[in-house]
């Protein structure tokens, strides 16, 4: 893939993403009567500036002398595109079932047993249930017991 077409299709996309929080940010309720600045500011600001740089970035994306090396690779795509797979079955079954902390556990162990690669297999099942279980722990304790947040 050219570095121009990947360039202008990230760019479509933040900007299609700024637009979608644009359009959210204007489904807010008004604040309080008589604030100048309601809820709705603060997201319409950050997405109002995010197209603006898009906008800047694609310009000068643009007048950008064109090279023959501008083709854009990109190394361990097998691991970006399970660890986006990964992510939408995780946040599609807790969605489905609301159960969050197995299926947290389970997207954390697969993501920690795939992307360990240097360990026997033994050890790379021991390390990320381990490591699962303790970022699962520390999540429950700061969200509900901290916070009183229940998820």
């Amino acid at each position: 893939m050219s570095y121009r077409l990947a360039t202008y299709l990230s760019l479509l996309f933040l900007v299609g993403l700024g637009g979608l929080f644009i359009y959210t940010s204007l489904q807010f309720n008004e604040g309080a009567g008589g604030q100048v600045i309601g809820p709705a500011f603060f997201p319409q600001l950050v997405s109002g500036l995010l197209i603006v740089m898009c906008i800047i970035s694609a310009f000068t994306t643009w007048r950008k002398e064109k090279t023959s090396e501008d083709t854009l690779t990109i190394p361990q795509l097998k691991y970006i595109l399970f660890t986006i797979a990964a992510l939408v079955i995780f946040v599609a079954l807790w969605d489905l079932f609301g159960l969050f902390y197995l299926f947290a556990f389970l997207f954390l162990f697969s993501l920690f047993y795939v992307y360990n690669r240097t360990d026997s297999k033994k050890k790379r099942i021991l390390k990320a249930v381990g490591l699962s279980i303790a970022i699962g722990l520390f999540i429950y304790l700061v969200f509900e017991k901290l916070l009183n947040v229940i998820i």
